[in-house]
């Protein structure tokens, strides 16, 4: 795969960082809008399971919070 015209490498147990789901993506875009990160989900196929949480963009990953599948994990990273 290719982002940005850079090859990419997703391992195969991806590490998320304690916090929610947009501060996860915005390490990559630290000033990403909302909008944006909607747009990453539904390209990454987890816009409906996040918007499905009442705290949307703001649900936790991790031990308490969402919990994803391996695959679901590897597309959020």
């Amino acid at each position: 795969m290719r982002v940005g015209g850079r090859p990419v490498l997703v391992s195969q147990r991806p590490f998320l960082f304690h916090g929610s789901v947009a501060d996860n993506l915005r390490l990559a875009k630290p000033d990403a809008t909302d909008d944006e990160l909607w747009e990453v989900l539904e390209a990454a196929d987890l816009g409906g399971l996040i918007s499905s949480r009442p705290e949307g963009l703001d649900v936790a990953v991790g031990e308490r919070g969402l919990r994803m599948s391996g695959g679901e994990a590897q597309r959020l990273a």
